[in-house]
């Protein structure tokens, strides 16, 4: 070992993923890449066409170019037929055209693709070959168009997180596949790899003209962009070109010998020409949408040259880059925020839009890494702890300096292992020149040291250590904090975070559009490649929809103001039969804060209850509390599991926790919801002694509508005569979602949850749910059909007949994986078929909701709010296939910073909606959340079917705790409770019923 070994160019840390920039693993790079990523591989959309149909479908396969997939070089790009739209054509608003996260690398099952060069096939409106019905599941309807714009409400015009681009006129780009081997091992690597490919590739030598950088653009893992193309190889005469590159860290001599071991080969194949003019013009002509995946990859690599080029890009763990600006203040325990942009580039008609959305990200705080390693121990970091935190953090080393004097830079591995985990300089040593000697000894005779009793770090590897004092470590900037936050770092990062649109909209025009180099001659921006872009935000135009009357009991009338309105005289619309309440408390101290207070809530609580409805019931008996100080969670299970089997009579349940603590929350909802079937609803210790001290009329509110609505009651709805305006009668409205499972998810808990819930009347109030588990992480829904049946099988039940129409809101798609929707229509088609054997099908309309997408409206006039509730826009950043618009239901609040709004997109329309018919319904059915009196985001099925798979989260993570005592599947004698992991479904008496709220 040595103080401080010259590694070089093969060094190969411990932790490859370093910190500034995480490896991403290809299956979960696939999963993650979203939207803003701007360098992203792309997949290609496929394009199918259906016996059945003979209609031109849509679908997505991984792009070409993706990590692990080689490219199929050719000489040949894709064949565009001409438009019939004219290059001079304005943006009207019925060619306009989006696509949020283009080009994501999620993938399908089943998808099929054109060889590159193949012309596009015959679109649905063609007259040749298309049948004279279409059923249900029909996969042309994916391209179904927009009927016209919607014209119901208040014309606002607005400003979109947006700027144009403009290619110039001629001008075209060439996209190259560069494949590396060997692979560098991380992306730091990966990058200098490339930048030293740039600087020194023989083939590139024309596109230089006198520059050290050539005019190109790579994503510094498989993709290159040019203006020119490269020369074919005189020899040869094609298109691939391959060199040898060697690698040397920055700062560093250039080895010699080219042939050295610290080398890459480079090999560069051609993959197509865009012609981006002609591929705007057909693509604003409506067709061709699943050929925009090239161009808006080539494109997004292009806008991340200038940025990629700042010393302070970052990467977070889900493969978007982040271009961080300004510091917005410190967390705590030696992290910082920033100010980050991320940007993508969109297709809206005939003009291209570059999106860019702020977000706010934390770093490790730069400088004195001793400083560092003092805050986190501060914050309670013990050594194993701080050994995981240092892991992979890349530092300076203020003693020494390379050869050439750059500054030398080194990446921990963590802390001194030896003699123990943490030891210090004057316990840490190393052999030199035969003797031992300590890291202290070493560096007070060659250099300084001021802390001997600190732990040493190392900067080798755990077979060849080099142990460094932390106060000759300067921490580089720009590495984004891979640990998750704590609860105060995370309150923190909440207050920091809230920006007003205003000034969220002021940082994007100057901030980001410096860092882009838009509206600027920087000859590294844009401009280089041949774009233009308008330096200012796309103005859109929008309407605010009027807000419903909200009807309670006696048919009394509330109407919202900015999206709000009071229950104050008020009762629930129906109210519930929830004879048999009581409550429980629950402690986790030697002495109960609640024994005197409590008793005053649950009086307040049943007052409340008594304004809402007339019939309200008093509280059984209290039950004794219990008190879980030191006991472990599967004892806690044990007692509660126990503790149940004695509520034989009571219906509904009030727990009071002593926090907020997820463990003790998922057995309680697992042993209520599942094995013996009671209504339970839980609240915090602090806010119950809270509202004694100072009541809060909406608290108890809240409690008062989550009983109503699980016992069966209505809390609001809405009028029939508002309904019908814009839906028919008998209709059937059905929510979907689909959640994964984190990453890191042991296999056990490593399930896909499915929620689906469906209205049981007219009303819109009650939403009995199904519930599935699938051991994947796929968006596709397995036993769709048998959920479908199950909701129809309800209605029927509640109503004496089926629905005469069925609308669908399919939760949890983003944009670019509405090819899912092809599988899971025909499961819908089959499950109705089922259901309605021998009678007349029901009409289908199916649409998505999304709010993981980049989108963000700002008003014009100056102000710093965000724009009124209700308003929608399906004009200039919508599409015209398919058809989409972005509804912002909700109103800001004190706590608000730019609000989201959900798009919708309408999949198939068998009900026959027109615009201003599906918004101002989707509107409407906002202000039926039964738990609000405020328009939520989304609409409430969908809400409620993410509600579902939240809570079963908590079944499948309680399921498993009896199995944690040892192993075993018992705890003590007389008391034993086996593990049994739970694959589905709640007790019968929950099944009709709201039990998710």
């Amino acid at each position: 070992m040595s103080a401080l070994p010259d590694r070089g160019a093969g060094h190969r840390p411990r932790n490859p993923g370093g910190r500034s920039q995480p490896v991403t693993p290809p299956e979960k790079a696939k999963r993650d890449r979203g939207p803003s990523s701007l360098s992203s591989p792309s997949p290609n959309a496929s394009v199918e066409r259906t016996p059945e149909a003979g209609r031109r479908i849509e679908s997505r396969r991984p792009d070409s170019l993706s990590p692990g997939s080689p490219a199929k070089p050719t000489k040949e790009g894709p064949s565009y037929p001409k438009s019939t739209a004219s290059k001079g054509s304005s943006s009207s608003s019925e060619s306009t055209f989006s696509s949020e996260e283009p080009y994501s690398a999620k993938t399908m099952d089943t998808e099929v693709s054109p060889p590159l060069g193949s012309s596009f096939p015959k679109t649905a409106g063609n007259s040749e070959g298309g049948p004279k019905s279409i059923p249900l599941s029909d996969p042309a309807l994916l391209e179904l168009s927009r009927p016209k714009h919607g014209s119901a409400g208040e014309k606002v015009k607005l400003l979109a997180n947006c700027f144009e681009m403009t290619p110039k006129p001629g001008s075209k780009l060439y996209h190259y596949h560069v494949d590396v081997t060997p692979e560098p091992q991380d992306a730091r690597q990966r990058k200098r790899a490339f930048d030293l490919f740039l600087q020194n590739a023989p083939c590139l030598s024309p596109l230089r003209r006198d520059r050290r950088v050539p005019i190109v653009a790579v994503d510094n893992r498989s993709t290159l962009i040019t203006m020119e193309r490269i020369k074919p190889r005189s020899d040869k005469d094609d298109d691939r070109h391959q060199c040898q590159i060697a690698y040397y860290e920055e700062g560093k001599e250039r080895p010699k010998k080219e042939q050295s071991i610290n080398s890459h080969t480079f090999t560069v194949s051609f993959v197509r020409e865009l012609d981006l003019q002609e591929m705007m013009n057909f693509l604003a002509s409506g067709a061709g949408r699943s050929h925009r995946g090239p161009m808006l990859q080539a494109l997004d690599v292009v806008m991340a040259r200038k940025p990629s080029m700042l010393t302070r890009i970052a990467k977070t763990t889900n493969g978007k880059r982040s271009i961080p600006t300004v510091e917005l203040g410190k967390l705590g325990g030696g992290l910082i925020a920033l100010q980050c942009y991320q940007a993508c580039v969109r297709m809206a008609g005939p003009r291209l839009l570059l999106n860019i959305s702020p977000r706010t990200a934390n770093f490790i705080q730069e400088g004195s890494l001793l400083k560092l390693m003092e805050d986190l121990k501060e914050g309670g970091k013990g050594v194993d702890q701080l050994h995981e935190y240092l892991e992979g953090i890349r530092v300076q080393l203020t003693h020494l300096t390379n050869n050439n004097g750059s500054p030398k830079i080194a990446t921990i591995s963590g802390l001194a292992s030896f003699p123990t985990l943490g030891a210090n300089a004057e316990q840490a040593s190393f052999s030199s020149r035969g003797e031992e000697t300590s890291v202290a000894k070493y560096f007070r005779q060659r250099y300084t040291l001021g802390s001997p009793g600190t732990s040493v770090v190392n900067v080798g590897n755990e077979k060849k250590p080099t142990y460094i004092p932390p106060e000759h470590c300067k921490v580089l900037p720009g590495q984004m904090a891979r640990n998750a936050l704590s609860l105060d770092q995370t309150r923190k990062m909440s207050g920091l975070t809230l920006q007003r649109p205003g000034i969220s909209a002021k940082s994007i025009t100057k901030k980001a559009a410096q860092a882009l180099g838009i509206g600027t001659d920087n000859l590294e921006g844009p401009k280089l490649f041949g774009l233009t872009i308008q330096p200012r935000l796309l103005e859109v135009r929008s309407r605010v929809l009027p807000a419903p009357s909200v009807q309670y009991g006696n048919k009394e009338l509330s109407n919202p103001i900015s999206g709000s309105w009071n229950m104050r005289a008020r009762q629930f619309h129906t109210s519930a039969d929830i004879n048999g309440w009581t409550y429980l408390s629950i402690q986790d101290t030697s002495k109960d804060p609640l024994s005197s207070k409590l008793p005053v809530f649950i009086d307040q609580l049943w007052k409340t209850m008594c304004d809402y409805s007339s019939e309200a019931p008093q509280p059984g008996p209290a039950r004794p509390s219990l008190n879980f100080k030191g006991v472990p969670h599967h004892k806690q299970f044990v007692i509660l599991n126990n503790f149940f089997k004695t509520f034989r009579d009571t219906k509904m349940l009030l727990v009071v926790l002593p926090d907020n603590r997820p463990t003790l929350y998922a057995i309680i909802k697992f042993l209520a919801d599942v094995k013996y079937g009671i209504h339970t609803v839980c609240v915090e210790a602090s806010k119950v002694q809270m509202r004694v001290e100072k009541p809060r009329y909406s608290f108890s509110r809240n409690i008062a509508q989550k009983f109503n609505i699980k016992g069966g009651g209505i809390n609001q709805c809405l009028q029939q005569e508002t309904l019908r305006k814009s839906i028919p009668d008998k209709t059937m409205i059905i929510g979907i979602e689909v959640t994964n499972p984190a990453p890191k998810d042991q296999a056990n808990t490593a399930l896909s949850i499915i929620g689906v819930v469906a209205s049981i009347n007219e009303k819109y109030a009650q939403w009995p749910a199904s519930i599935r588990v699938q051991g994947d992480r796929k968006k596709i829904i397995v036993d769709l059909k048998d959920m479908i049946a199950e909701r129809l099988k309800c209605w029927n039940k509640k109503n004496g007949q089926l629905p005469r129409m069925v609308l669908i809101y399919r939760h949890g798609l983003s944009d670019n994986q509405l090819g899912v929707l092809d599988r899971e229509r025909a499961a819908i088609d089959d499950a109705i078929k089922g259901s309605y054997s021998g009678q007349d099908l029901p009409k289908v309309t199916i649409m998505t909701v999304n709010k993981s997408h980049q989108i963000r409206f700002y008003p014009t006039d100056g102000t710093s709010g965000n724009p009124k509730n209700g308003t929608v826009v399906d004009q200039d950043v919508t599409s015209k296939v398919p058809w989409d618009f972005y509804l912002q239901a909700h109103a800001e609040n004190d706590k608000s910073g730019s609000l989201c709004p959900a798009h919708y997109t309408v999949i198939q329309d068998g009900i026959g909606l027109d615009a201003d018919g599906v918004q101002q319904l989707t509107h409407n059915l906002c202000y039926l959340s039964a738990r609000a009196t405020q328009a939520v985001s989304i609409v409430p099925p969908a809400r409620y079917a993410g509600l579902v798979c939240a809570r079963a989260r908590c079944y499948i993570q309680a399921s498993l705790i009896p199995s944690q005592e040892s192993g075993s599947g018992s705890v003590s004698a007389g008391t034993a409770v086996e593990p049994s992991q739970w694959t589905g479904g709640v007790h019968q008496e929950l099944q009709d019923s709201m039990w998710y709220i």
